[in-house]
């Protein structure tokens, strides 16, 4: 016999998660999750700078104090991915995304199902 809590907790998880990507409508943020990983990210230009992803980093803050699941606010990084063009254009101001009180560290890589892909879209660091 399985014991109930065995699939009751992956349940639970799932109704919770499930509704997760429709807090961000109307944002140009794409919401990818796996497990209990959610990646949020957009695409912008230099004349187009907005604010779409704080705003979505916000709701995303207000949907877990609302289930009340805690985010690992520690484990949460901003990978800015550039092409060249931004790079010698001179712009040196970076948004500060936070959860919480926390303030999220800018990454020069992220790892992504285990594949390290760096701010410039190489694969250098996975490869070593």
């Amino acid at each position: 016999m399985i014991a109930l809590n065995s699939v009751l907790g992956p349940t639970l998880f799932l109704l919770f998660i499930n509704d997760v990507t429709d807090i961000f409508e109307g944002l140009s943020v794409t919401c990818k999750i796996f497990a209990d990983d959610i990646k949020l990210y957009t695409s912008y230009s230099l004349n187009q700078l907005h604010n779409d992803l704080e705003v979505a980093t916000k709701r995303l803050i207000s949907w877990a104090d609302t289930w009340q699941l805690e985010l690992a606010a520690d484990k949460c990084t901003v990978c800015r991915i550039e092409n060249s063009h931004w790079q010698t254009t001179g712009i040196t101001s970076k948004p500060v995304y936070k959860i919480n009180d926390c303030i999220l560290k800018y990454t020069n890589y992220v790892r992504d199902l285990g594949v390290i892909v760096d701010c410039n879209l190489k694969f250098e660091q996975h490869i070593l």
